[in-house]
């Protein structure tokens, strides 16, 4: 994967864990001793092992070592499963609350992996639980850093592909591997249904097989380390050996896996950037599918969260299925996944091709083919190029907005426009059209944004106070309604979208700002038809605008404020995941596209903006917000104005030469192309 993993040090070499059997005085039964733990666990002697799996996944760069110690009584009664929580009211006390009392039995400086085994609790509602990552906590060791997870319960039939599934996501802050669903295709974007579809295939899958993690999980982890090869344009052919070859004395010395990279969207929040291509044979751990006796090649593509968290979790690996839609159950249709010998797959949009050769000695041999790249002399306008090489698709300085010069192709394969000169330009990254001599500007939500909410009892009072709470490191805006007996709410957010790109003297003709309501988090409507409609308001807030708690009143004036676009009803979207939502800005609204570099644009609710009370209900709306979480669902403010002169070119406008020029931005409709604004003789 690409993004950001966690260390190397933290899944390499040995991992040192301590396995505690814990009981609470509502269950201080002790089912299972510890040499019945440390078996199934900690003993490579057990080839069915946690410890022999890593061993083997890991190709031998990472081995669990350690001990199990209990049962050790913990003095309170736990059977609602609160050891878990992050409650911090007693009675039950928090894990910061366990490893404090456990300190004097337990050197945490010595400790990579906590496993706490409790007795099987139905409360939980879990099988395991883990951390993402290791967590940094106090102790009388000193500040330490380990990974924990909880086994509910100990089967010693089960136990061993859970805690590997739990080791996942503790040692490398994995997330469940899904099966990229695409209907009758083989790969598309927004492709992924996490709550049916999962990866057969990897133990990290929310169905836990026993397999070997994905090729993606196992980069995460660096357990490919050099045994993964990145192909490059135009491709080649290559020998990958086993993927799952059993564990042996020394790392393999051959290919893996292979990543071509390719760019598709997986839904709001992530993207994939490459396709992982390995060779699954029915040897040590995957000798569970039979499916894999057959040589064929497994293909993945990753995932990636649009802006880095913390932990770096990971995006979820997805497993392409070769043969889409060859059963009506999920489970069989998995069980054909394989590109097999003299099978070729074939992306015809991004120009790749993976074609499986067939097996020679002990690898299977695998062409991949890269047509579509920059480089290659052709444009590609699907891959993004608007140019390649000596290819500029006949364009000129003249046809891309200037009246000179020479036009260039960069090494991106984007036009390069520095040897142009004269006429007119738009800002920086803005499309130009020749025929209407107009730029458009795309402009992300600035993340300086907050939101401003305040409660009370009265609604009434709610709407009139001078001051509220501001919200921030939040991904969504969050707008609320609720009244009801002594209690009312309201929520009002500014967003401040940076124009400055936008070359000052710019005649703006047309803007629209286009948001998405939040996947995954269902909105509230429980008076449909009275007050749903959004307003987009007049926020006159000091630049930058970051508003304060103060500022609660001004994102709009309390009553009658300047709306600057039609309302949006989202009264039928309410119930629609990831709906979209469109402001098509007015004359006021281009008004409020500040020329000092910020837009004075705020959101409101119409039963805020209208003082509309429905007594006893509620409604809530919840949008992306952030552009660097989901820079495809945060809010987009494009812009569409006339180019402007070039610094210089309107120079022969003006006799006797003036000081400066003052060009002021101006809104569509008013007369002339530029607004001269001229300056004081006395002032200059």
């Amino acid at each position: 994967m690409r993004s950001p993993s966690v260390p190397p040090s933290d899944t390499l070499g040995a991992q040192r864990t301590l396995v505690t059997l814990l009981n609470f005085t509502n269950d201080l039964s002790q089912p299972h001793t510890p040499a019945e733990v440390t078996s199934v666990l900690l003993d490579e002697a057990n080839p069915a092992s946690v410890a022999a799996y890593v061993r083997e996944a890991s190709y031998g760069r990472a081995w669990l070592t350690g001990g199990v110690a209990g049962w050790l009584p913990v003095g309170y009664d736990d059977s609602l499963c609160q050891l878990w929580t992050t409650n911090e009211q007693p009675p039950p006390p928090v894990m910061a609350d366990l490893v404090h009392a456990l300190d004097p039995l337990i050197d945490y400086a010595l400790l990579d992996r906590w496993i706490i085994i409790i007795p099987q609790n139905p409360s939980c509602g879990f099988a395991g639980y883990s951390s993402l990552g290791k967590e940094t906590w106090n102790t009388d060791d000193g500040v330490v850093r380990f990974s924990r997870f909880i086994l509910n319960g100990f089967d010693p039939a089960t136990a061993a592909r859970v805690s590997a599934h739990e080791f996942g996501h503790s040692a490398g802050t994995l997330q469940h591997s899904l099966d990229h669903e695409c209907g009758a295709a083989i790969v598309g974007d927004f492709c992924s249904d996490g709550s049916t579809a999962t990866d057969a295939y990897d133990v990290i899958s929310q169905s836990v097989p026993y397999g070997h993690y994905s090729a993606p999980n196992k980069e995460a982890l660096h357990w490919l380390d050099t045994n993964l090869v990145e192909v490059t344009p135009p491709g080649g052919t290559y020998f990958l050996e086993s993927y799952s070859l059993p564990a042996s004395g020394s790392p393999p010395t051959g290919t893996l896996a292979l990543r071509i990279p390719v760019e598709w969207l997986i839904d709001d929040l992530r993207g994939a950037s490459g396709y992982y291509v390995s060779y699954r044979t029915q040897t040590g751990f995957d000798a569970i599918f039979p499916e894999l006796g057959t040589d064929g090649a497994m293909i993945h593509l990753d995932g990636d969260f649009y802006i880095p968290l913390d932990p770096p979790v990971t995006g979820a690996s997805q497993l392409l299925d070769m043969s889409p839609n060859a059963d009506f159950s999920q489970l069989l249709d998995s069980e054909d996944v394989l590109l097999g010998v003299g099978q070729t797959f074939d992306d015809s949009e991004n120009g790749i091709q993976i074609e499986v050769l067939g097996r020679v000695g002990n690898e299977l041999e695998v062409a991949v083919t890269i047509s579509k790249y920059c480089g290659n002399g052709t444009i590609e306008p699907e891959i993004g190029e608007t140019c390649d090489g000596s290819d500029l698709g006949l364009e000129t300085c003249s046809s891309v907005g200037w009246s000179s010069g020479t036009l260039a192709c960069s090494a991106t394969c984007q036009f390069e426009t520095s040897t142009c000169s004269g006429g007119f330009r738009c800002g920086p990254g803005h499309a130009y059209d020749p025929a209407t001599e107009t730029c458009t500007a795309e402009v992300l939500l600035d993340a300086s944004r907050r939101d401003i909410w305040r409660s009370t009892s009265l609604w009434t009072d709610v709407r009139n106070f001078s001051s509220g709470n501001p919200t921030t490191n939040v991904g969504y805006i969050f707008l609320s309604n609720v009244e009801r007996p002594g209690f009312a709410n309201i929520y009002r957010n500014s967003m401040p979208f940076d124009t400055s790109s936008i070359p000052d003297g710019a005649n703006l003709v047309s803007a629209t700002l286009d948001m998405k309501i939040l996947a995954g988090f269902p909105s509230r409507n429980t008076h449909p038809g009275s007050a749903d409609q959004l307003v987009l308001v007049e926020a006159t807030l000091s630049n930058p605008p970051v508003a304060s708690a103060v500022d609660y009143r001004t994102i709009g004036t309390v009553d009658s404020p300047i709306e600057l676009a039609p309302r949006v009803d989202v009264g039928d979207v309410f119930t629609g995941a990831a709906a979209p939502i469109q402001f098509v800005l007015s004359s006021a609204g281009l008004d409020a596209l500040d020329p000092t570099g910020f837009s004075h644009l705020g959101l409101r609710g119409a039963y805020d903006v209208d003082d509309v009370v429905v007594p006893g209900v509620e409604n809530a709306l919840q949008v992306y917000f952030r552009s660097e979480i989901s820079p495809i669902a945060g809010p987009r403010l494009t812009v569409v104005y006339d180019a402007v002169p070039e610094p210089g070119f309107a120079a022969g406008l003006f006799a006797g030469g003036l000081a400066a020029l003052g060009l002021a931005r101006r809104r569509a409709g008013d007369k002339g192309r530029f607004e001269i604004g001229r300056v004081d003789p006395q002032a200059a």
